[in-house]
């Protein structure tokens, strides 16, 4: 072994390409991270092979290593068009790999078998007259030139025509992630085409493996520059721009990496936003997206601006990988301006009723169906009703005459509108009764709100004449668990427990899931007991 002049070009490659390895380890688990990987192995395997080949003396050492180095040439275009699929975040089933990788092992059999058909290379031998140091003439034959090469350049075509694809609709920072990809890719290309058609620098004497380390420090600007492996546009090929909706990917670290064109317009988003955590840009939209993350909540509401104000309805849903390993999340926008109106039309229309302003039983059943109905189901989106009415109203009736029914009436809705939420329907359903509809809330939920409601209206004290009158009420909750479940089947069973409540002697809260016999006894937590 001889050290030649030029030789530490190969070994920087050599060196470079480990280290890159070494900094891509960490992304093995994703499709992008191994066929980088995959792609720096077979550089470096031929890199290192070519070096030995480079400062081998004999011709018999020259050829084994030049056979060597030929394991990690071979499969350099199919890795390529392994990384271009992986890019673009398109998938190929695995046998269509395994075909792909036959060429190249067919090829690795006949050059190690060539001594017996001299089908790679015919009389191989060693110029030292056109170069500064002894140099392999491979005295290539047809497999290379017709097989070989040719198939090799083909993959590569295709992996280009891969990365290409829709270059021009990309974000600025993938398309300049993408440019600098297949720079790094043309330039040994074209320097093995030089060599392949006799145009080397040095004659018989493929410079290709030094190119491969300018390559690899484009790669490594790709990567640690614009941050590759972290931000790409993994679900560009998911996301169709004509969707009214507005799509937001983020990655596995909360970051943005992808929206479209709806998202845009909707939440006033800039390019610039792109690889940010959405706490980092001062939008309304991206906060509420963040809080989403952080509440660990799938769903949530805002509204944007005034006169008019425009709704919206914002879900969260997980990506994985074919391998089931988290890449990210997509924030779906969905316009609910038009649903929000016509809540407000019917609620502050004259169907309410006319003495407490609430909804009538009527419109209040259509309200809460219309709600059972969106979205999945209740199995997915929990929600409640609680049902209750005055203890003694008949009582307050005959003994102060209807003007105090009236009020008290008046003044248990006003103590609604108080303690319960914004979102929350609440009812008259008939006489002293009144419902409470409870969106995205489950029993535990229902009952925090029912012991509001109910402390509440303890606290309602009026006089009529000379006598001061105190209200309690008696509530009965049921969560609906059918998606098939209606307004009907829920009051039937909210009801039923209310009755169960005023069993108790009044001011109490019971679940329609608790069994009779599990019951406090009379006197004894006259509210209930938290499920």
């Amino acid at each position: 072994m001889n050290f030649t002049p030029g030789l530490w070009l190969f070994i920087l490659a050599a060196v470079v390409m480990t280290g890159l390895m070494g900094a891509t380890w960490q992304f093995r688990k994703t499709s992008t991270g191994r066929a980088f990987l995959l792609l720096f192995l077979c550089a470096l395997v031929w890199v290192v092979g070519f070096s030995f080949e480079t400062a081998a003396g004999s011709l018999q050492a020259k050829i084994l290593f030049a056979n060597l180095q030929f394991a990690g040439l071979s499969f350099i275009p199919s890795a390529w068009l392994y990384l271009a699929f992986s890019c673009r975040g398109k998938t190929r089933p695995a046998r269509d790999w395994i075909l792909l990788a036959l060429l190249p092992l067919l090829t690795n059999l006949i050059i190690w078998t060539d001594s017996f058909h001299h089908w790679f290379r015919g009389a191989p031998g060693i110029d030292a007259a056109s170069a500064p140091f002894p140099v392999l003439v491979n005295d290539y034959q047809f497999w290379f030139y017709f097989i070989h090469a040719p198939s090799g350049y083909i993959y590569i075509l295709a992996a280009i025509l891969v990365m290409t694809r829709g270059l021009r609709k990309m974000q600025p920072i993938y398309r300049n992630q993408t440019l600098l990809l297949l720079a790094a890719l043309a330039l040994p290309v074209l320097t093995d085409l030089l060599y392949v058609f006799g145009y080397s620098p040095i004659r018989y004497y493929n410079i290709t493996p030094a190119a491969f380390s300018i390559s690899a420090a484009i790669v490594a600007w790709d990567l640690f520059r614009f941050r590759f492996l972290d931000l790409r546009p993994m679900a560009r090929d998911m996301v169709v721009e004509s969707l009214q909706e507005g799509i937001i990917v983020l990655d596995h670290k909360n970051r943005i990496v992808d929206f479209n064109r709806a998202a845009q317009k909707i939440a006033e988003l800039t390019g610039a936003a792109i690889g940010k955590n959405p706490r980092e840009v001062e939008l309304q939209f991206l906060q509420a997206i963040n809080d989403l993350a952080a509440q660990g909540k799938s769903w949530t509401e805002i509204h944007i601006g005034e006169n008019p104000t425009l709704y919206y309805e914002l879900r969260s849903s997980e990506i994985r990988d074919p391998g089931n390993q988290p890449l990210g999340r997509i924030i779906t926008i969905r316009d609910n301006t038009e649903h929000a109106e016509r809540f407000h039309k019917v609620e502050y229309a004259a169907t309410h009723d006319d003495l407490t302003n609430l909804l009538g039983r009527q419109q209040f059943s259509e309200l809460v169906n219309h709600e059972l109905q969106r979205g999945p189901g209740p199995a997915h989106h929990p929600c409640s009703i609680l049902m209750f009415d005055l203890d003694g109203f008949k009582s307050i009736n005959d003994r102060c005459g209807h003007a105090a029914g009236d009020e008290a009436l008046i003044l248990t809705a006003r103590k609604c509108e108080k303690v319960l939420r914004p979102a929350d329907i609440v009812g008259r359903i008939g006489g002293d009764e009144f419902a409470v509809f409870l969106a995205g809330a489950d029993t535990r939920s229902a009952f925090v709100a029912a012991e509001r409601l109910r402390k509440g209206i303890e606290k309602i004290k009026f006089k009529v004449g000379g006598e001061t009158i105190a209200l309690t009420i008696s509530i009965g909750i049921h969560t609906a668990t059918n998606p098939n479940d209606n307004f009907s089947d829920i009051i039937k069973q909210a009801d039923k427990a209310m009755y169960r409540a005023k069993g108790l002697g009044g001011n109490s809260i019971v679940d329609s899931a608790t069994p009779a016999n599990h019951m406090p006894d009379k006197g004894k937590e006259p509210h209930g007991k938290e499920p």
